[in-house]
């Protein structure tokens, strides 16, 4: 693709006496692609100015490779007219964005011409190595990761440091959490123990009772003074049977026998019953089997 600062350069040099090849080359070495030249320099004759003066190789007439700045699209200018130039491209926004380009060329240090001997009389100054924005970019993303791997490494030191403290509030709580655990195990076993110990309590109270009944059939207590024994009201349950007196034989074996039988009333309400289990009511002489019932499975029989 034809390039007009190209062509512009090109021309200058033909008219300084520097042959087309020459020029060329030190275009293709400063960075520029050898497609766009060979376009620019078609047409153009290599002969133009070959007897060119002396005065034709001051700087005032001459345009250098370093003030091409390759790819830009924009025409070079001579030195002599740099002012002028910069006026007109202060206008558009366009020429705007070279003059910042061309600020940050000017803010490399570039290295000095080399010039390049072609002939007794003819000199093409070596273009500069092409501007590179990346090797800038790289280095921004290399002090931009240095500094968040720091960041990376401060950060992951706090977490580690409340990790473990977490993890030392949770060993705690969990130690707490099991001493709470054992301590509630062992009022359980207390209250459990409590509870066996009052079952106990109530089984040998009854037994106690029941022992005591069973007694007062046996042994006759005596009040004091007296050679009487005393009469109680009894009640007793168990399983009824028939005979010369009505027989109720306790849970224990023990057996009872209704004095008043013969009472008809007594007998009455005795003789349906005769092989279940009966609830009677009366007096017991104390260390005497007999009962003088009063009530059957609580019908008064008087």
């Amino acid at each position: 693709m034809v390039n007009q600062q190209i062509v512009e350069y090109v021309t200058s040099q033909l008219k300084s006496g520097v042959s087309l090849d020459a020029i060329k080359a030190a275009l293709v070495s400063a960075g520029w692609a050898t497609a766009d030249v060979e376009d620019s320099v078609k047409g153009m004759d290599a002969s133009a100015s070959p007897n060119a003066s002396a005065t034709n190789h001051t700087s005032a007439g001459i345009i250098s490779v370093n003030d091409l700045i390759p790819n830009s699209g924009l025409s070079p200018v001579s030195k002599g007219a740099a002012t002028e130039r910069k006026e007109e491209k202060i206008e558009t926004k366009k020429e705007e964005k070279q003059k910042e380009a061309k600020a940050l060329a000017a803010s490399i240090p570039k290295e000095k011409p080399v010039v390049l001997e072609v002939g007794p009389s003819e000199r093409v100054p070596a273009a500069p190595r092409k501007i590179s924005i990346w090797m800038i970019v790289a280095i921004v993303c290399g002090l931009l990761a240095i500094g968040g791997g720091a960041a990376s490494v401060y950060f992951y030191s706090q977490a580690k440091g409340l990790q473990d403290k977490i993890t030392s509030l949770t060993g705690s709580g969990a130690s707490a959490s099991s001493k709470v655990a054992d301590l509630t195990a062992q009022l359980n076993d207390a209250v459990k123990a409590k509870d066996d110990l009052s079952a106990q309590i109530i089984s040998l109270t009854s037994q106690n009772q029941d022992l005591a009944a069973d007694l007062s059939y046996f042994v006759a207590p005596f009040a004091a003074g007296s050679s009487t024994p005393q009469v109680l009201s009894v009640e007793a349950k168990g399983t009824l049977s028939a005979g010369a007196l009505y027989t109720v034989t306790l849970s224990n074996g023990i057996k009872l026998f209704v004095a008043n039988s013969k009472d008809a009333k007594v007998a009455a309400a005795l003789k349906p019953l005769v092989g279940t289990s009966v609830s009677i009511v009366g007096g017991h002489n104390q260390g005497s089997n007999m009962v003088t019932v009063t009530s059957v499975n609580g019908n008064s029989v008087q």
